[in-house]
């Protein structure tokens, strides 16, 4: 790369070289080419470079080439952590009550009062008779329990059977959720509706499981990148983020970035520490002030913004996110709160959306437009955001079809 851009004009130094010999190394370089990225295996046995020696090598190959260059350290990233609360387990079913209050027949569906609050039974009844397509929703966090009795219908397999989803930080490793969080976003989005058992989840979309930290929730900026380029490389359309990343980093922000302009929609989850977030708070969300994608906060019964949850001027949607029943690992039903709950909730009305044929920026205009709207925790008008309607969005999607 430099020895080719200088020419003649000098020789490389031996440092340079180096690390010229490590961009040649194919076991030193992870190359993902869908969000634009390379990861270099700095100071090991495929690398004998350091970080700053190949960040100095770019630096002047960028010069040299007259081209941007970003080179960062790969940062230790933290799965978001759901509110501490005393997990609540499934309630007693009841087909007759689902059926009445949500038009379905999922035992535990009665119990859904979030669903109700943002009208899915009526965005539900909107879409009857209307021609869809099929949406892939990557859900990007601690894995899920793919063999799940409420979801395995809606994991996404490929033509032969087999499982679409991705172990980020152990690719020899299967997907599998170690934790419940990952399971328990999968269903608020997508568990199978209407199949008497369960809950009801939002869309019928397929789930593509991609876990992207060890079993204490310990990631990487390069774990993170790499399950991104992997949704986006297999036809996820949309991704959804429950982690705190201690940004900004900018290597990041180029990839979501890069997926984002070709079409993918990433929906992030706020956080939960009741702060107000600015260009220097935990990424991804702060990404949402430049980059088309959303960044979701949590809302209380009462339409309020949740008194644990983060908000922006880029935080411009909220949704349900206190006590939400879903689906966890072994077939089981609890409840849990957090910015982690709402994400799905967006998440699902926007593949509805994008079922009726709907671009990415329809999608996010819609969503953003038609909630309603949200009052702060003191039961002020809270302008920055609204909270997700469901029926006013689908209603809106519907007359662009």
């Amino acid at each position: 790369m430099l020895a080719d851009s200088l020419g003649t004009r000098r020789r490389l130094t031996s440092s340079e070289t180096t690390v010229a010999d490590c961009l040649s190394n194919e076991l030193a370089v992870e190359s993902m080419f869908t969000v634009g990225v390379q990861v270099i295996d700095t100071a090991s046995v495929n690398c004998r470079a350091t970080r700053q020696e190949v960040c100095q090598y770019l630096e002047n190959a960028a010069k040299a080439l007259e081209m941007d260059a970003i080179c960062e350290p790969n940062y230790v990233v933290k799965l978001e952590e759901t509110v501490p609360e005393a997990e609540e387990s499934a309630p007693e079913p009841s087909d007759n009550l689902s059926m009445d209050l949500l038009g379905v027949n999922d035992k535990y569906a009665w119990w859904q009062a979030n669903l109700r609050r943002i009208g899915m039974k009526e965005a539900w009844e909107a879409l009857e008779g209307h021609s869809t397509i099929q949406v892939n929703v990557a859900v990007i966090g601690t894995g899920v329990d793919f063999d799940h009795e409420d979801l395995a219908y809606n994991i996404l397999t490929d033509e032969d059977g087999y499982l679409v989803g991705y172990n980020a930080f152990d690719p020899s490793s299967p997907p599998y959720d170690f934790d419940g969080h990952g399971t328990h976003c999968a269903g608020i989005l997508g568990a199978e509706t209407d199949n008497e058992i369960g809950i009801a989840g939002i869309a019928p979309v397929r789930i593509m499981p991609i876990r992207m930290s060890s079993d204490a929730g310990q990631s990487s900026t390069a774990i993170l990148i790499r399950a991104l380029n992997y949704a986006v490389a297999n036809d996820a359309i949309i991704s959804t983020h429950s982690y705190g990343h201690p940004g900004p980093s900018q290597a990041f922000k180029t990839a979501m970035q890069n997926a984002a302009n070709q079409g993918h929609l990433i929906i992030a989850a706020a956080g939960n520490n009741g702060a107000l977030l600015d260009a220097n708070s935990s990424d991804p969300c702060p990404f949402a002030a430049d980059v088309d994608m959303l960044c979701v906060a949590s809302s209380s019964p009462n339409d309020e913004l949740s008194s644990f949850s983060n908000y922006a001027p880029f935080v411009r949607i909220a949704a349900p996110g206190e006590g939400i029943l879903s689906t966890t690992p072994l077939n089981r039903y609890t409840t849990r709160s957090g910015t982690s709950m709402a994400a799905p909730h967006v998440a699902g009305v926007a593949a509805l959306l994008y079922s009726l044929g709907l671009t990415q920026s329809q999608v996010m205009n819609i969503l953003e437009s038609s909630a309603d709207p949200l009052k702060n925790s003191q039961g002020r008008p809270f302008p920055p955001a609204g909270r997700l309607n469901a029926k006013k969005a689908v209603e809106a999607g519907l007359a662009l079809c």
